[in-house]
């Protein structure tokens, strides 16, 4: 990637990408901490920002399915509090 592309990369927040994912700032956390989700490529005076670029890549492999919890027979969908 030269320069000028990474340059002309627009950056997105965390509220474009929970709006376009319909989850919480929480949510977009812990799928970041499973490794479901890439960490940010910046942060900004405290603000997490990723490349678009990131975030399409990511979006196509999730599409794909890359993603996908599979569940194992005899395990609960929801741990017990």
């Amino acid at each position: 990637m030269s320069n000028n592309s990474v340059l002309d990369d627009p950056l997105l927040s965390t509220a474009a990408i929970t709006d376009d994912l319909c989850i919480t700032s929480r949510g977009l956390r812990k799928q970041i901490t499973c490794g479901r989700f890439p960490a940010p490529d910046a942060n900004i005076n405290g603000r997490n920002l990723w490349r678009s670029s990131t975030y399409r890549a990511w979006k196509t492999a999730a599409l794909a399915g890359q993603f996908a919890q599979r569940r194992r027979p005899g395990c609960s969908a929801q741990r017990a509090a």
